[in-house]
Protein backbone atom coordinates (compact mmCIF):
# COMPACT_ATOMS: atom_id res chain seq x y z
CA UNK A 1 0.00 0.00 0.00
CA UNK A 2 2.93 2.66 1.30
CA UNK A 3 4.73 1.74 -2.66
CA UNK A 4 1.38 2.75 -4.39
CA UNK A 5 1.02 5.89 -2.57
CA UNK A 6 4.34 6.41 -3.33
CA UNK A 7 3.73 5.75 -6.67
CA UNK A 8 0.27 7.32 -7.13
CA UNK A 9 -1.07 10.61 -6.38
CA UNK A 10 -4.51 8.74 -6.04
CA UNK A 11 -5.07 5.81 -4.09
CA UNK A 12 -8.30 3.90 -4.08
CA UNK A 13 -8.96 0.89 -1.18
CA UNK A 14 -12.05 -1.31 -2.74
CA UNK A 15 -14.01 -3.80 -1.06
CA UNK A 16 -17.33 -4.34 0.69
CA UNK A 17 -16.44 -3.03 4.79
CA UNK A 18 -12.84 -4.07 5.07
CA UNK A 19 -11.78 -4.18 8.32
CA UNK A 20 -9.18 -2.04 9.58
CA UNK A 21 -8.98 -0.08 5.97
CA UNK A 22 -8.86 3.49 7.31
CA UNK A 23 -6.07 2.74 10.24
CA UNK A 24 -4.01 1.25 6.91
CA UNK A 25 -4.96 4.24 4.73
CA UNK A 26 -3.71 6.76 7.60
CA UNK A 27 -0.34 4.38 8.05
CA UNK A 28 0.43 4.71 4.53
CA UNK A 29 -0.09 8.08 4.17
CA UNK A 30 1.61 9.54 7.39
CA UNK A 31 4.93 10.46 5.68
CA UNK A 32 3.09 12.34 3.64
CA UNK A 33 1.33 14.10 6.77
CA UNK A 34 4.97 14.50 8.60
CA UNK A 35 6.29 16.32 5.16
CA UNK A 36 3.35 18.88 5.53
CA UNK A 37 1.92 17.59 2.41
CA UNK A 38 -1.81 17.61 1.24
CA UNK A 39 -3.57 13.97 1.89
CA UNK A 40 -7.20 13.75 1.60
CA UNK A 41 -9.26 10.85 2.02
CA UNK A 42 -12.79 9.88 0.78
CA UNK A 43 -14.95 7.74 2.71
CA UNK A 44 -17.80 6.28 0.18
CA UNK A 45 -20.20 5.52 3.42
CA UNK A 46 -19.40 9.19 4.72
CA UNK A 47 -22.38 11.31 3.34
CA UNK A 48 -20.13 14.76 3.30
CA UNK A 49 -17.64 13.54 1.19
CA UNK A 50 -20.28 11.73 -1.40
CA UNK A 51 -21.37 14.72 -1.97
CA UNK A 52 -18.22 16.37 -2.71
CA UNK A 53 -17.74 13.86 -5.44
CA UNK A 54 -21.50 15.17 -6.65
CA UNK A 55 -19.85 18.10 -8.11
CA UNK A 56 -20.30 18.72 -11.65
CA UNK A 57 -16.93 19.71 -12.63
CA UNK A 58 -15.61 16.51 -11.06
CA UNK A 59 -16.09 14.49 -14.66
CA UNK A 60 -13.80 17.45 -16.60
CA UNK A 61 -10.97 17.22 -13.55
CA UNK A 62 -11.22 13.52 -13.25
CA UNK A 63 -10.25 12.93 -17.24
CA UNK A 64 -7.90 15.74 -16.97
CA UNK A 65 -5.82 13.90 -14.53
CA UNK A 66 -6.34 10.94 -16.14
CA UNK A 67 -4.54 12.21 -19.50
CA UNK A 68 -2.56 13.80 -17.60
CA UNK A 69 -1.28 10.36 -15.96
CA UNK A 70 -1.01 8.77 -19.27
CA UNK A 71 1.43 11.63 -20.49
CA UNK A 72 3.46 11.23 -17.57
CA UNK A 73 3.64 7.23 -17.60
CA UNK A 74 4.33 7.40 -21.07
CA UNK A 75 7.22 9.97 -20.43
CA UNK A 76 6.10 11.96 -23.43
CA UNK A 77 7.12 15.44 -24.04
CA UNK A 78 4.09 18.16 -24.75
CA UNK A 79 5.12 18.11 -28.18
CA UNK A 80 4.46 14.54 -28.92
CA UNK A 81 1.38 14.71 -27.17
CA UNK A 82 -1.78 15.60 -29.26
CA UNK A 83 -5.20 16.37 -29.42
CA UNK A 84 -7.79 16.08 -32.47
CA UNK A 85 -10.75 17.68 -33.19
CA UNK A 86 -13.72 18.60 -35.78
CA UNK A 87 -15.69 21.18 -35.08
CA UNK A 88 -19.34 19.74 -33.95
CA UNK A 89 -18.58 16.14 -35.54
CA UNK A 90 -16.10 14.45 -32.55
CA UNK A 91 -13.33 14.71 -30.83
CA UNK A 92 -10.16 12.70 -29.19
CA UNK A 93 -8.73 13.97 -26.04
CA UNK A 94 -5.08 12.13 -26.71
CA UNK A 95 -3.58 10.62 -29.70
CA UNK A 96 0.24 9.31 -29.21
CA UNK A 97 2.70 7.23 -31.17
CA UNK A 98 4.44 4.43 -29.31
CA UNK A 99 5.98 1.83 -30.74
CA UNK A 100 5.36 3.08 -34.66
CA UNK A 101 1.79 2.64 -33.62
CA UNK A 102 -0.80 5.11 -33.59
CA UNK A 103 -2.69 5.29 -30.20
CA UNK A 104 -6.05 7.43 -29.17
CA UNK A 105 -7.62 7.83 -25.86
CA UNK A 106 -10.61 8.63 -24.49
CA UNK A 107 -11.21 9.98 -20.82
CA UNK A 108 -14.54 9.38 -19.63
CA UNK A 109 -15.93 9.71 -16.10
CA UNK A 110 -18.19 6.90 -16.19
CA UNK A 111 -18.49 3.31 -14.95
CA UNK A 112 -19.65 2.01 -18.49
CA UNK A 113 -18.39 3.68 -21.43
CA UNK A 114 -20.22 3.25 -24.64
CA UNK A 115 -18.91 3.50 -28.33
CA UNK A 116 -19.92 6.74 -29.82
CA UNK A 117 -20.02 8.09 -33.43
CA UNK A 118 -17.14 10.64 -32.80
CA UNK A 119 -14.98 7.57 -31.57
CA UNK A 120 -15.74 5.85 -35.18
CA UNK A 121 -14.63 9.12 -36.84
CA UNK A 122 -11.23 9.41 -34.51
CA UNK A 123 -10.54 5.94 -35.79
CA UNK A 124 -10.98 6.19 -39.27
CA UNK A 125 -9.65 9.78 -40.01
CA UNK A 126 -6.82 8.98 -37.47
CA UNK A 127 -6.36 5.69 -38.95
CA UNK A 128 -5.83 4.31 -35.19
CA UNK A 129 -4.25 0.87 -34.38
CA UNK A 130 -5.76 1.42 -30.82
CA UNK A 131 -8.25 3.36 -28.96
CA UNK A 132 -8.62 3.04 -25.36
CA UNK A 133 -11.15 4.85 -23.72
CA UNK A 134 -9.60 4.74 -20.08
CA UNK A 135 -12.19 5.38 -17.30
CA UNK A 136 -12.29 4.79 -13.41
CA UNK A 137 -13.49 2.14 -12.94
CA UNK A 138 -11.92 -1.50 -13.02
CA UNK A 139 -13.55 -3.35 -15.91
CA UNK A 140 -12.00 -3.93 -19.32
CA UNK A 141 -14.09 -4.91 -22.48
CA UNK A 142 -13.80 -4.24 -26.07
CA UNK A 143 -16.07 -1.94 -27.54
CA UNK A 144 -15.51 -2.42 -31.25
CA UNK A 145 -13.08 -4.03 -33.11
CA UNK A 146 -9.78 -1.96 -32.18
CA UNK A 147 -11.67 -0.15 -29.52
CA UNK A 148 -11.15 -1.36 -26.03
CA UNK A 149 -12.34 -0.06 -22.22
CA UNK A 150 -9.69 -0.28 -19.44
CA UNK A 151 -9.83 1.40 -15.97
CA UNK A 152 -6.99 4.05 -15.43
CA UNK A 153 -4.86 2.06 -13.48
CA UNK A 154 -4.68 -0.52 -15.78
CA UNK A 155 -3.83 1.56 -18.73
CA UNK A 156 -0.74 3.29 -16.82
CA UNK A 157 0.46 -0.55 -16.10
CA UNK A 158 -0.11 -1.28 -19.65
CA UNK A 159 1.51 2.18 -21.14
CA UNK A 160 4.46 1.89 -18.51
CA UNK A 161 8.00 1.31 -21.28
CA UNK A 162 9.13 -1.85 -21.11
Amino acid sequence: MTQLVNQFPVVALLGARQVRKTTLERLATQKYKDENQAVHFFDLEDTTDLTRLANPKLGASWEGFALEEIIKTCKLREEDTFFWGVHQQGELDLLIFKNGKRIGFEFKYTDSPKFTSSMKLAKDVLKLDELLVVHPGNAAFPLENGVRTLGLLDAIIEMQPK
